[in-house]
């Protein structure tokens, strides 16, 4: 191996151990902290740490393979008035049917375009 690729590996695991570095990081500290954010989930669970009670009227249907967004009112009086929700059902089906669909693009790109060390072969 000549010194210009070892310096082109090393180059590339540095790329790769930052990348992973960052990734952690935004993993583990970021999401840590973020568990100790104002959410209306740990409202509903903890009213008494934000300084409130809550009451709930009604009924919400819970969502199904997917995401729950609510519209919001926060009153002055301390209460929270909930104005709109909607559920996004079956979101992360769609999300994998996309990745699907992107390794099948993957795969059908890599198949007719064979990557060499100069470019593309016949490109």
């Amino acid at each position: 191996m000549g010194k210009k690729k070892i310096m082109d590996v090393v180059f590339y695991i540095v790329i790769f151990l930052l990348t992973l570095g960052v990734f952690i990081y935004d993993n583990l500290v970021i999401a840590k902290e973020a568990n100790d954010k104002f959410t209306f989930d740990s409202y509903l669970k903890k009213p008494n740490k934000y300084g409130g009670k809550h009451k709930v009227e009604g009924s919400i249907k819970r969502h199904v393979l997917g995401e729950s967004a609510a519209y919001l009112d926060f009153k002055k009086n301390g209460t929270i008035e909930l104005i709109e929700y909607h559920n996004y059902n079956y979101n992360y089906i769609l999300y994998a049917v996309s990745f699907v669909a992107l390794l099948m693009f993957i795969a059908l790109f890599f198949n007719e375009w064979k990557p060499t060390l100069r470019g593309f072969k016949n490109a």
